[in-house]
């Protein structure tokens, strides 16, 4: 066996160094931001792991299990927002929720109360501008990114006969052909929504109190909403996109042809990445390390 003396170990070692330090991934801004910071609250209300742009009015985060203080030992998630999530320390469900979606698979249930699933966080992916978490009750991957004005989703399903899409909101919602749904969020600052689907239903319907309406197509009420059911196969994936406005449904609608004008997730994702790295780089932060520069202050 070859072994090498003291001076010639020290020389390996330095020889390496540069390659071992080139092999490092490049972090851009962007990688330095955790939004889970701040989600263990002490006195105030937590913070929201949230995808949004800057100054967009589209905020997305789990919609957790009520009564739950520490968003990030939530186990239970009740659904996702199509405009902003909301944090509810009361023992309420998704009925106070303004717009959300929840995918599902087995025997349908629209009753809020009984669709949350658990998720593990160390499946879990959570930056400024993509998202990304697995269902453990219904075996299915969740991924989301946001624009200024609009929510983009992409669910991995498995192989059922029973896969759902369940809406919720608390003004109107009204279905059309089986995979577009448009509606309003009621209270003092209504918010209207457009949404696609890539798949078509092969059942729908609307309910109203955790009531069922099937073949229904519009809803309107306080604990409303619709859902959308389909086979799938093993991973195949189901893309949801909507656009929101203050106005109305068709600026909703044009929000979304403008800013999600295809069927191209992960090309929104990167634009969105690009956006926050440009944002974040207009001001530079020298020295410090690693763990200084992720922390917040």
């Amino acid at each position: 066996m070859c072994r090498l003396g003291p001076s010639a170990a020290l020389a390996a070692v330095l020889f390496n160094l540069p390659m071992a330090i080139a092999a490092e991934p490049r972090r851009d801004p962007v990688d330095y931001v955790n939004p889970n910071i701040g989600t263990l609250p002490h006195l105030l209300m937590p913070a929201a792991p949230d995808v949004q742009l800057p100054h967009g009015i589209v905020k997305l985060s789990p919609n957790i299990d009520p009564g739950i203080t520490d968003r990030h030992l939530a186990d239970r998630v009740v659904s996702y927002p199509l405009r902003t999530s909301i944090w509810m320390p009361r023992r309420e469900f998704a009925y106070e929720y303004a717009s959300w979606i929840m995918p599902t698979t087995g025997k349908r249930s629209v009753d809020p109360a009984k669709i949350p699933s658990y998720y593990d966080h160390d499946q879990e992916t959570a930056t400024p501008y993509y998202y990304s978490a697995y269902l453990e009750n219904y075996g299915v991957r969740v991924e989301y990114t946001a624009t200024e004005h609009g929510a983009y989703y992409r669910f991995t399903f498995p192989k059922s006969s029973e896969s759902q899409l369940i809406f919720g909101c608390n003004g109107r919602i009204e279905l059309s052909g089986g995979k577009t749904l448009s509606g309003v969020e009621g209270g003092s600052n209504p918010g209207y929504f457009y949404i696609e689907t890539t798949k078509k239903a092969a059942a729908s319907g609307t309910w109203n109190n955790s009531v069922e309406n099937a073949g229904s197509q519009r809803e309107e009420g306080r604990r409303i909403g619709a859902y959308l059911t389909f086979s799938t196969q093993a991973q195949e994936v189901v893309e949801v996109r909507a656009g929101v406005s203050f106005v109305g449904v068709e600026q909703a609608r044009a929000n979304l042809y403008r800013e999600i004008p295809g069927w191209n997730f992960d090309s929104v994702r990167d634009r969105n990445r690009k956006i926050w790295n440009e944002t974040l780089n207009r001001v530079r932060v020298e020295g410090g390390t690693e763990k200084e520069k992720t922390i917040r202050p």
